[in-house]
């Protein structure tokens, strides 16, 4: 599969949001932070999700042209508003479903 240029800006400003999501949930992993044991079990997967997704969808990226990011948890607040969906229109990236 020959990788161009425009997959890897794709994977690189995929890579760029799924870090922000990390960044966002890192303090529900503070050990004094007041989560259940369950909500630690479901943030701890949703990070696992967002790590490995480009690994899991890199062959995609060469297909598709719309991507939907793991579900965040209902119990997640975010500082900012974050895309969870993404279209890509030639070398544009497009937000959709953006959640705070």
């Amino acid at each position: 599969m020959e990788i161009n240029n425009e997959v890897l800006i794709l994977i690189e400003k995929i890579r760029n949001i799924r870090n922000q999501l990390l960044l966002s949930t890192d303090k529900y992993l503070l050990s004094d932070f007041p989560i259940t044991n369950d909500e630690l079990i479901i943030i701890k997967q949703y990070r696992t999700d967002l790590r490995n997704y480009i690994n899991n969808n890199y062959n995609n990226f060469f297909i598709y042209k719309f991507y939907d990011l793991p579900t965040k948890p209902t119990f997640v607040k975010l500082e900012s508003y974050i895309p969870t969906s993404i279209s890509v229109l030639s070398n544009n990236i497009i937000p959709i479903n953006i959640i705070s």
